[in-house]
């Protein structure tokens, strides 16, 4: 996949009821899975000795169509908050590993959905969760990465992924840090991206300080950003400053013309539509089989448009540009989410920030007009802080892939709210963009 997880892409507030996919006959839960009375009968069956009530929150979900399903609660257990992790994958989870108590908790089938669970941090691919969440332990852990005693007072989860990653807000007195945990050596390389970002000569952009990453937890540490997401209602509302947004991303641009990391994937056309046709139309086909005919006919614009493109320059790019990755705070935005850079054009990247605020208004219900105007804005914008232009139809060709290979499928992957209904509008939506530009009314065509 071309960027670095879809992760929160689409911030949601999950609606109780089915999830608004297809059957699936290898996750069968998916259908259930957001349903509060299914979940905690199902709880109450794996954890008889333990009582879980209401009220219960979804905290994350990520789900790939006929392979697999994660997700995190917060339910109340005997009046205290826990958070408690799911997993279905293919197969029978009965059978795929002999259930074992590890010393922090023992994993629970969860017969009715084929699947299992535990409360975190008893994660049974991830046992450094347990020293990542204990203050005494990451005090210990501090004094080796900043080189002075702090005393940590909580340690408390920002997003989990069972099996997979967890983010951890490690808060102390004069401390403010976020640990990452991922899977082996993922953390690691993602740490020196970061350090290559962080100590380049000619860096100018404001990011998060990487502090440093210990081998024995597979864990990178930063400090805390602290400001507002720039896919806040409240900020969205009043506009985004967008000059210094375009500012900031221009000084990551110009570091692909003085030491460009070689290793760095490349994001053109070919490499775009190959992601879109190999794995986000493929999963948005078997979520929502309705919608077979518009990706159909959409795929094919997208085709015919590549081939008439321009040749584009390969600058350093973001990579992942998503509202939830551009902080503001009092002095401007704040670029993080820094760990996946790649090479392209800057028309990726602005096109990935403005349809991710696009899908974020809409999921609201608030500020879509003003969204869209902010998509049509961005190019000009740009070029009048860098002086480079950014072609329509190239911008145009871009947000279009943004719609629906990323932004779609990231709305089915974390099961947004009518996540059915809003892929076909945005499938509408990118095939006027690519026939009318990426103009205000094109994009409001289909969403009010």
């Amino acid at each position: 996949m071309p960027t670095g997880g879809v992760g929160m892409n689409v911030r949601v507030r999950h609606s109780r009821g089915d999830a608004p996919v297809a059957l699936d006959p290898i996750v069968p839960c998916v259908a259930e899975i957001l349903d509060e009375d299914r979940l905690l009968l199902e709880l109450a069956r794996a954890f008889p000795e333990c009582s879980f009530s209401e009220p219960t929150s979804v905290l994350d979900i990520t789900y790939t169509p006929r392979r697999a399903l994660s997700a995190t609660f917060e339910v109340s257990r005997s009046g205290a908050p826990r958070i408690v992790a799911l997993n279905a994958r293919t197969g029978d989870a009965r059978r795929s590993e002999p259930l074992v108590d590890n010393g922090m908790g023992e994993r629970r089938v969860l017969g009715g959905w084929n699947a299992v669970a535990w409360e975190f941090p008893a994660d049974p691919a991830m046992p450094a969760l347990v020293r990542l969440t204990d203050t005494t332990a990451m005090s210990g852990v501090l004094r080796w990465l900043v080189g002075s005693a702090h005393e940590v007072t909580a340690c408390i989860p920002l997003r989990y992924v069972p099996e997979r990653r967890c983010v951890i807000h490690v808060i102390g007195r004069d401390i403010d840090i976020v640990a990452r945990h991922a899977a082996p050596d993922h953390a690691r390389i993602e740490h020196e991206r970061l350090q290559w970002l962080w100590e380049h000569p000619d860096r100018a952009f404001r990011m998060a300080e990487p502090l440093g990453f210990d081998h024995r937890l597979q864990t990178r540490f930063e400090r805390m950003v602290l400001g507002q997401r720039s896919d806040a209602m409240p900020i969205l509302a009043r506009s985004i400053p967008v000059e210094a947004l375009c500012a900031q991303l221009a000084h990551v641009h110009s570091l692909s013309s003085v030491d460009a990391d070689p290793q760095l994937r490349r994001l053109g056309p070919g490499a775009i539509l190959g992601h879109i046709e190999r794995a986000a139309t493929r999963r948005l086909r078997i979520a929502f089989p309705g919608c077979g005919d518009g990706l159909t006919t959409y795929i094919q614009a997208m085709r015919t448009a590549a081939g008439d493109l321009p040749e584009s320059p390969n600058v350093t790019l973001h990579g992942d540009l998503h509202g939830g990755n551009v902080i503001l705070d009092d002095d401007g935005p704040v670029l993080v989410g820094l760990d996946s850079p790649a090479l392209g054009d800057p028309a990726f990247d602005l096109a990935l920030l403005g349809t991710s605020l696009f899908v974020a208004a809409i999921q609201s219900g608030t500020a879509v007009t003003g969204a869209a105007a902010l998509i049509e804005e961005l190019p000009a914008a740009y070029a009048q802080v860098t002086g480079a232009s950014v072609r329509g139809d190239t911008y145009a060709w871009h947000v279009a892939a943004a719609l629906v290979g990323w932004q779609a499928d990231a709305a089915l992957q974390v099961l947004a709210p009518h996540a059915d209904v809003l892929t076909a509008a945005l499938i509408d939506t990118a095939v006027v963009v690519l026939r009318d530009g990426a103009r205000a009314a094109a994009l409001t065509s289909f969403v009010g």
